[in-house]
């Protein structure tokens, strides 16, 4: 089963299709970088980790406040978001985001405008 799973991968190129999806995916993210609690956004191909900040200047860590309201939001409306783990402590406050390899540009649109809309209430 596993071995078929690797066949798929090739056969529809996924790999390549995550290296595409991950270039346009910023483009599409590209307007949040002007939003108050936005620190950064990083990515690599489709794995993306958004930096929520308490304010641009001093780019202090959100509180756990911001970030459950930023997951909450996304979850509200449909997207299905995270957080970095509890690795060190006050710093648990990148979204991460880790969408399928079969993602469309359909579904690019979704997660910039579920986030956008998310990221305009804080």
């Amino acid at each position: 089963m596993a071995l078929r799973n690797l066949e798929i991968m090739e056969e529809e190129d996924l790999p390549g299709r995550s290296d595409e999806m991950g270039k346009r995916l910023p483009e599409n993210l590209a307007e949040l970088e002007s939003y108050p609690n936005l620190g950064e956004i990083r990515s690599k191909e489709l794995l993306f980790g958004i930096e929520l900040v308490e304010d641009r200047e001093s780019k202090q860590p959100a509180s756990k406040e911001i970030v459950e309201a930023a997951i909450s939001g996304c979850k509200e409306r449909g997207l299905v978001i995270s957080k970095n783990a509890d690795t060190v402590a006050g710093f648990n406050n990148v979204l991460t985001l880790a969408p399928p390899l079969t993602i469309t540009e359909d579904d690019l649109e979704f997660i910039a405008g579920a986030l956008r809309e998310t990221l305009t209430k804080l």
